[in-house]
């Protein structure tokens, strides 16, 4: 019971929200996966292991449908041999989403480094992410982020809920 306890107020804390002033702004985010947290994977990776992803985002100026967005960001895995991915991307933020002003929808790209058990590999992604405005200062929102993982021996592709 207390583990789980434990998860939940880690859980809440990985949800706490970027701080923006609005478009035309740069925000930080700070996202954890939470697949990977809650459940582990089949990689060897338990419950409780921690991937976060942290973003320094500069939105343009807003427009009819929504705003662009570029971005660079860091992401650190505490897996076996670490992980660690540089990258930049550029995407575009939907505004007014399902007709509600504080609903909107970012599609985002990328290229990034992956540097794992001494080795450095190119890599691509892509994110899709669904955020509730709660004022001016503050969102919340669940990203789908999909990295192409080089790193593993498999060379599969990974997607983490974050």
């Amino acid at each position: 019971m207390y583990k789980r306890f434990l998860r939940l107020i880690l859980l809440s804390f990985f949800l706490t929200p970027g701080l923006t002033f609005s478009q035309n702004s740069i925000s930080v985010s700070v996202h954890q996966d939470f697949k990977l947290f809650l459940f582990g994977d089949d990689l060897g990776n338990r419950a409780g292991t921690l991937d976060v992803l942290t973003r320094i985002k500069y939105s343009g100026k807003e427009r009819k449908l929504g705003y662009f967005i570029y971005y660079a960001e860091f992401e650190k895995a505490s897996i076996e041999n670490n992980y660690y991915r540089y990258g930049v991307g550029f995407g575009f933020a939907f505004s007014n989403t399902f007709n509600d002003e504080n609903i909107e929808f970012t599609g985002s790209a990328g290229i990034g480094n992956i540097h794992r058990m001494k080795n450095d590999s190119f890599s691509f992604s892509g994110s899709a992410s669904l955020n509730y405005i709660l004022n001016k200062q503050f969102k919340i929102g669940a990203m789908f982020q999909y990295i192409n993982r080089t790193d593993l021996d498999r060379n599969l592709v990974r997607y983490s809920f974050l």
